[in-house]
Formats: structure tokens, C-alpha cells, sequence
């Protein structure tokens, strides 16, 4: 019954630490950020309304780690998201609007492919 006792103490203060850490991990990001932020004319009354309420969310970080994009080879990821029908309406879609994609493409160096 003590050995029961002691692991669930040591799983408790072992998820505890890594909390805390991340939160440490978080709270130091914000202050890194918020000097990049001021060094790209950010003032320091917007940084400090925006990111006033922001808190670390762990469960943001779980679910960034098993995106389908990650974990699914190439085929499987885009069987499940596209179709013919699709493709075909994109395909359209561009050739109806050639023009306003390749003045897109001179105007902001952005590739229209």
C-alpha cells in the first residue's frame, strides 16, 4: 500500500513539474516575443492589451503534435480531404480568375502556383 502511495505522489509531482515548466516556458516566450514585437513598431500598450489575457493551453500543444498532415503519408491525407469534383471546381475557379492570379503574382512577388 506505501509503494502504491509513494508512485502516485511521484506521477503527481512529475506532472505538476512539467506544468509548471511549460507555464515557465510560456511566460518566458511572452517576454521574448514581446521584445520582437516592440522591435517591429509594436507599441508596448498594444502588446500589453492583445496579450494580456493569453495562458498557456497544454492541450494546444497535444493536439499541434498528432496533426493528420504529420502523422498520414501524402496519399491518405489528401484522399480524405479532396475529390474530383474538387479539384475540378479549383481548376475553374483559376481559369475564370487568370487575370486578377497573375497581377496577384507581379504585384507581391507571390508564386500563383
Amino acid at each position: 500500500m506505501k509503494l502504491i502511495n509513494f508512485t502516485l505522489i511521484i506521477i503527481i509531482f512529475s506532472f505538476t513539474s512539467s506544468f509548471s515548466d511549460s507555464e515557465l516556458n510560456f511566460k518566458d516566450w511572452k517576454k521574448k516575443f514581446k521584445i520582437i514585437a516592440l522591435q517591429n513598431n509594436i507599441s508596448e500598450e498594444t502588446f500589453d492589451i492583445v496579450m494580456a489575457n493569453t495562458k498557456f493551453l497544454p492541450n494546444v500543444i497535444k493536439y499541434d503534435r498528432f496533426q493528420p498532415e504529420f502523422y498520414e503519408d501524402t496519399n491518405t491525407y489528401v484522399s480524405k480531404r479532396t475529390s474530383l469534383k474538387k479539384v475540378n471546381k479549383g481548376k475553374d475557379l483559376y481559369y475564370q480568375n487568370t487575370d486578377l492570379i497573375d497581377s496577384i503574382d507581379n504585384k507581391f512577388s507571390v508564386e500563383k502556383n
